[in-house]
């Protein structure tokens, strides 16, 4: 499936259901929006959440959760963006 034209955050999300934490109300809300990029913008969430048309744009939207500062200062304990 992953490198079968699926949405990465679609991925991402069937993943992380797998968690514990999932079945917290608070906590699969906050992570569902973070991970679609809900309102941020963000190039994964101009398109909704379809299957990937092309293998350019499967990885310009993995790209675009794999560098979205949000994911990463959740992810990592102690990351710290430095400007």
């Amino acid at each position: 499936m992953k490198l079968e034209g699926e949405h990465p955050s679609t991925i991402l999300l069937q993943e992380i259901k797998q968690h514990r934490s999932w079945r917290n109300d608070d906590f699969r809300k906050c992570y569902a929006n973070l991970i679609k990029g809900v309102g941020t913008g963000r190039v994964r969430s101009k398109k909704g959440f379809r299957r990937c048309d092309t293998v350019r744009e499967q990885v310009d939207y993995l790209v675009d959760l794999a560098t979205d500062p949000e994911i990463l200062g959740r992810v990592w304990i102690g990351w710290n963006a430095f400007v």
